[in-house]
Order: structure tokens, then C-alpha cells, then sequence
């Protein structure tokens, strides 16, 4: 039987482009965009991929990523930090552009599955993190974090599923001027695990 893959009809039997322009609102009060301890960041993108700019297929996207940040000390990283992304296609979308996990603008959603396990033509996503200090001078830090995705189903459209997803992380500071740090997680989804070794946060 043909799979999913090859009955969904658009960008799978070869190379598809996509192409049109990017309109973009944000909104960014943090001090540290790099280890945010407050305030918050908001963008909003409108996506048109159009035949006549040289696109494959004609399709749209709508990106509202928002995050905030809520500091519980003055003095040593104490900090939630909780990230919502809502992000919808429509018309003739190729494949590999539907919304997925670790396709989203940063690359970091869906930590505890493996990048583009799950996808379709509209994403909902949550996520909240608490990031601490483990030493007093903030050489090492901990995080322990949660968050759960959904998709809409191929054939009613509608969200169903949730796939919820764990994980926590150690911190080595890289930069004590940029606040940057190493980080190293380890994540547990429905049935997947996943682990990630990188520079500075994952929002």
C-alpha cells in the first residue's frame, strides 16, 4: 500500500521550491536574548509562496510564536520561562513545509521526539522550562522542562492527538559576560527519547 507520505500528492515525487515573501511582526522587551531572566518576545509571520514568484505550488503559512519569562530572584538564575506556537498552513503545501517538530523558526520544538516525527497542516505547541542555579558563582545550572504538541489529523482537520514530552539538563557556563551557557538535556516522549547537546538556551 503507498504510504502517507506518498498519498499526501504534494513536493513528494521530486524536487519542489518554495517562494514568496515573509511579512514579519515582533515584539522583544528581553534585556538577554541569549539567557532571558524577564520581560518578553512575541513574532507573528505571514508566509505567501506564489507560482508567479517562482514557487512549485501555491501555499500560505500563519507563525505566532510567543514566550515569556518570569524571574524569582535578583541575585541567581531562578527562572520560568514558558514558549507557546500556534502555526498554520493552507493550500498546496510541499511535504517537508508542513509545520513539524524542529521545524519551527529556532529548530528546538518537540524536545524528546525526533526532528519531524510528527507533522501536519496546522501545530499547536506548548512548553515551560525552569532554569536554576546549582552553584553559587552560576558555573552550573540545571533545568528541568515539559511540553506536549498536537497536530491535525489528514483526514478530519481537527487536533486529537497530544504528545506530551519531559526532560531535564545540566548547564555549564560558556561566557560569564554573555550569560551563554553549554547545555546538555535529555528528553522523554510517547515512546521516544531524545538528547541534545548545544550553546545557550533552547528559547
Amino acid at each position: 500500500y503507498p504510504s502517507e507520505f506518498e498519498l499526501y500528492g504534494f513536493g513528494t515525487s521530486g524536487t519542489a521550491i518554495s517562494a514568496g515573501p515573509v511579512f514579519i511582526i515582533l515584539y522583544d522587551n528581553r534585556r538577554n536574548s541569549i539567557n532571558p531572566l524577564k520581560g518578553v518576545f512575541s513574532t507573528i509571520a505571514l508566509r505567501i509562496n506564489s507560482e508567479n514568484l517562482g514557487s512549485t505550488y501555491n501555499w500560505k503559512s500563519f507563525y505566532w510564536d510567543t514566550r515569556k519569562y518570569i524571574s524569582f530572584s535578583s541575585v541567581r538564575h531562578k527562572t520560568l520561562a514558558l514558549r507557546s506556537l500556534f502555526w498554520v498552513t493552507w493550500g498546496e503545501v510541499p511535504y517537508l513545509n508542513l509545520p513539524a517538530i524542529g521545524y519551527d523558526y529556532n529548530g528546538w520544538t518537540g524536545r524528546g521526539y525526533h526532528r519531524g516525527r510528527y507533522r501536519g497542516e496546522q501545530m499547536l505547541y506548548g512548553e515551560a522550562e525552569y532554569r536554576f542555579d546549582l552553584t553559587r558563582n552560576g558555573l552550573w545550572g540545571g533545568v528541568a522542562f515539559v511540553n506536549a504538541q498536537s497536530f491535525t489529523e489528514p483526514a478530519t482537520g481537527k487536533f486529537i492527538y497530544v504528545k506530551p514530552a519531559v526532560g531535564f539538563g545540566g548547564r555549564m557556563k560558556f561566557n560569564k559576560y554573555s550569560d551563554s551557557n553549554m547545555t546538555c538535556d535529555i528528553a522523554f516522549g510517547k515512546g521516544s527519547f531524545n538528547w541534545y547537546v548545544s550553546l545557550n538556551e533552547a528559547f
